[in-house]
């Protein structure tokens, strides 16, 4: 028997699945896909937004936002800004509740609002109604909350029948979308990044767009990515080079790292994030080599593995066995998940695809894919089938 690495060649539009951040292909067969924007964010984002703030991990809300049934507060004059000692003495329970939490600040969401103004003339003359708007606040507290003590003042206050409700703070974010004229200029050539959400209104670079360039995604593949393509020149760092580029590797280089919104060219998910390149070669000894040697660069967090591995039995091809890798690509991606890498693995196209003659059928669970704390990987086509080709 022969392990040889299969390489998972797809066309370029299912290429890009590989990225399959915010999935809306769990619903098709071989489907182990995986959140993997979210996975790598937590490696490349820097989280702050100016209602939340995270520190060390721990999320903080900047303030919550109350709407009272009855006229609860009554401002100093035209101030936009009230303390708790503005509250009516008829809601002395509520004033103490919010002064257990420490000094709160109430600013009037819509200034200049006067309690019972709900009736008001538009632009044709009429006379119409209108939300009661005086009554909502902006809290501000000493110091940050941490989440879990927001959830809790949510629940207090709104246990007081003045209060219709207290929400914590959205997040305005403008709906992102890169320049790049494989993108914008053909709805149909890119079809993967619109399908999986990746921009438009609640789309992945929406999130990130990959902004830490200090961290990159290792690329291990049969071949060297194109260091010379126009929307990957400058993108490498570090690993193997060449002077002439595969065909799938630079693939692969291209759905994870292509240079974007540089009105060339395709679009990526990571715009900023870089790539290390290696080359597999085509045996499993090789390969354990390259994934250890990965694993050895610190600036690496992620390592992809756009292959299956296989093994020839006569005149078949079958799947390579756990026991098959145990002292090659398990020990090596072993070790990569234990030094704190995220492993990201192919599950193959069609069978027909891998081999001539295989003896395995859909579906099918190839190494290294298969390990445990792999983030494993299926491409569908643009009907959400099996990719093929």
């Amino acid at each position: 028997m022969l392990d040889i690495v299969v390489f998972f060649c797809e066309h370029f539009g299912a290429t890009t699945i590989y990225l399959s951040s915010i999935s809306l292909f769990a619903e098709g067969m071989m489907k182990k896909l995986f959140w993997w924007l979210f996975a790598v964010a937590s490696i490349f984002i820097n989280q702050t937004a100016a209602q939340y703030t995270v520190k060390n991990d721990k999320l903080y809300i900047d303030f919550l936002i109350i709407r009272f049934r009855h006229e609860v507060v009554v401002p100093v004059g035209n101030s936009v800004v009230s303390l708790t000692d503005q509250i009516k003495p008829q809601y002395a329970k509520l004033k103490t509740k919010m002064d257990s939490y420490g000094p709160i600040v109430l600013e009037s969401v819509f200034p200049g609002k006067k309690w019972g103004d709900t009736l008001a003339a538009n632009d044709l003359g009429q006379m119409v109604s209108r939300p009661e708007m005086s009554q909502v606040f902006k809290m501000t507290f000493e110091s940050l909350l941490e989440e879990e003590k927001a959830d809790e003042m949510i629940r207090e206050f709104s246990k007081f029948p003045e209060v219709i409700d207290v929400v914590k703070p959205s997040i305005v974010v403008p709906q992102v979308e890169p320049n790049d004229p494989r993108y914008t200029a053909n709805l149909t050539d890119q079809w993967n990044l619109r399908k999986i959400r990746a921009g438009g209104s609640i789309g992945a670079w929406e999130i990130t767009t990959g902004n830490k360039a200090s961290n990159t995604v290792a690329i291990i593949d049969v071949g060297i990515p194109d260091p010379l393509n126009e929307d990957l020149f400058g993108k490498s760092f570090g690993g193997e080079t060449t002077t002439a580029g595969d065909i799938h590797p630079s693939r692969m280089a291209g759905v994870i790292a292509a240079a974007t919104n540089n009105g060339k060219g395709i679009a990526s998910l990571g715009w900023n994030i870089k790539y290390t390149p290696f080359n597999s070669g085509t045996t499993n000894t090789t390969l354990a080599n390259k994934i250890n040697t990965a694993t050895g660069l610190s600036y690496v967090k992620v390592i992809n593995c756009s292959f299956i591995l296989i093994k020839l039995v006569g005149t078949s091809c079958a799947l390579s066995t756990e026991g098959d890798l145990s002292n090659t690509v398990g020990m090596a991606i072993t070790n990569a998940i234990a030094q704190g890498k995220t492993i990201v693995a192919a599950m193959g196209n069609a069978p027909a695809d891998q081999c001539a003659n295989p003896n395995f059928t859909i579906p099918y669970l190839p190494y290294p894919a298969a390990y445990t704390n792999v983030f494993a990987v299926s491409a569908t086509d643009q009907n959400d089938g099996f990719a093929t080709g």
